[in-house]
């Protein structure tokens, strides 16, 4: 028999367990989301600029500047409650915990072999190749360098067993505090970027805010806070994306082929604007959906570019 869902939701509001789960389909997928950016807030709040828009030339105009006592502090309850949790699989479940000196080495060696290949591609004089091994490489030394690495790798770990964790007695807790920090990160890394832009069954697109119980769609005039608008819609608004993984967001999510290259081309001709990141020490991340707009006005709906 299915329950309710054990986690908090404002105005009193009882929400239909998953089968096998105490927490609903909105509370899942906030999770799921949260683990998913937690290593990208993670390096941007080591970062002061890095949210900030690149100024012309694709270089940034700020020198780096010292990460502040509450971005200090963010950071280091993100990383204990992680840990926790991981604990937590080692205790009730036996399950070991991710070996911090094995992720920093293979990160290391993953940029040693970037590197090689990307040596082989200049040999080569594939200059495309070239560029793609240059943002990989400039990707996993950011990770490295913020120690998102590490982050990621212990998201990842609970994610892979977060249908247990949701089952168990630690589902509140669990949703409460991973999408609690998720929200807090990136809110202190990016205060004025609003927590996503959903589409209305109606049509009409609806900014989401985590702060608001009540978040009202201006065009049929439905109402909720954001994990009822994530159970109704079905999806979580994306995240900021390199410029590698647009393609295959824009071919899953707008049915649109078009290849990492001419991305690259229009982001170099100033058509595509980065929301975070200078392209030089640090790699840039576009919005998806900003993206999908410029791409739809210049190939039109049905447009298709092959690979």
């Amino acid at each position: 028999m299915t329950g309710l869902c054990v986690a908090g939701h404002p105005d009193g509001d009882e929400r239909t367990a998953e089968p096998g789960s105490q927490a609903c389909k909105g509370c899942r997928l906030a999770t799921e989301q949260a683990l998913r950016d937690l290593p990208q807030w993670w390096a941007d709040l080591a970062d002061p600029n890095h949210g900030k828009r690149p100024s012309q030339g694709g270089k940034s105009a700020e020198r780096p500047e010292p990460i502040s006592d509450d971005a200090a502090s963010l950071r280091a309850a993100i990383r204990t409650s992680l840990v926790s949790w991981c604990l937590v699989l080692r205790d009730d479940r036996h399950i070991t915990l991710p070996d911090e000196d094995e992720i920093i080495g293979f990160t290391q060696q993953l940029i040693l072999d970037l590197q090689q290949a990307r040596d082989g591609a200049r040999y080569d004089g594939d200059r495309g190749r070239d560029q793609r091994y240059a943002d990989d490489i400039a990707d996993v030394r950011e990770a490295r360098a913020s120690g998102a690495d590490v982050i990621g790798a212990l998201c990842l770990h609970i994610t892979r067993h977060l249908p247990w964790l949701l089952a168990s007695d630690h589902a509140d807790l669990l949703v409460h505090q991973v999408t609690t920090l998720a929200h807090q990160a990136r809110r202190a890394a990016h205060p004025s970027r609003p927590d996503g832009v959903i589409s209305c069954p109606c049509g009409t697109r609806v900014a989401l805010d985590v702060d608001r119980a009540r978040i009202v769609c201006n065009g049929c005039g439905e109402w909720g806070d954001v994990g009822w608008w994530m159970d109704r819609v079905g999806k979580i608004p994306p995240r900021p994306m390199k410029i590698t993984e647009l393609s295959r967001w824009l071919h899953e999510h707008r049915d649109i082929e078009i290849s990492t290259r001419q991305l690259r081309r229009w982001r170099d001709d100033g058509q595509l604007q980065a929301v975070t990141g200078d392209g030089a020490g640090s790699a840039q991340r576009f919005d998806p959906l900003a993206v999908a707009l410029v791409v739809e006005q210049r190939l039109g709906h049905t447009a298709r570019l092959s690979a």
